[in-house]
């Protein structure tokens, strides 16, 4: 339903241009953002899931990005981590992204990137591929990956007990 997005929000959005990027055949996140990437004219890109809500700290984030120009993946806290996969950090770096199923507290990814917009070439553009497995998981021994630790409220809706919970949660915002 594409179309239903593009008549609904044009060209632009307050002070910003949209450029959409539409997938002919389905691309697996890596390929949709490989592809989406082309257009950006700046040297980075934020990426964001679409089934979580996340209230970011964007200048912070922004700020890491200036001073270290490294790709950037925001993690978050939570008290079980089981449902999400869990990622490792140390002195600021990522150093391993561990499956679903350990229970506990800890890091998860939040679902939202700082990338350069040239991180994604080795890919050929319009081939399927998974940006968390294929490419965040495969290269954490070859690529640095930083981490942002986000504190803001962050709200998983990619299951209908939560989505119906969220829509309750964020009314009252």
């Amino acid at each position: 339903m594409a179309q239903t997005i593009v008549t609904h929000f044009g060209d632009r959005y307050q002070d910003m241009e949209l450029v959409y990027e539409i997938e002919d055949s389905p691309l697996g996140t890596g390929g949709a953002i490989r592809a989406a990437l082309e257009n950006c004219r700046s040297d980075h890109a934020y990426i964001f899931n679409g089934d979580t809500y996340l209230d970011l700290e964007v200048d912070s984030l922004e700020a890491m990005w200036e001073q270290y120009r490294q790709p950037l993946i925001v993690v978050r806290e939570v008290p079980d981590t089981a449902r999400y996969g869990r990622v490792e950090l140390a002195d600021g770096r990522i150093t391993a992204f561990r499956e679903k199923g350990d229970v506990g507290p800890g890091l998860i990814n939040a679902g939202c990137y700082v990338l350069p917009r040239h991180l994604l070439e080795g890919f050929t553009r319009g081939q399927a591929f998974s940006l968390e497995s294929d490419f965040f998981a495969a290269s954490i021994d070859s690529v640095r990956f930083d981490g942002f630790v986000t504190r803001g409220l962050f709200i998983d809706i990619g299951v209908p007990d939560d989505y119906t919970s969220a829509q309750a949660m964020l009314a009252g915002l």
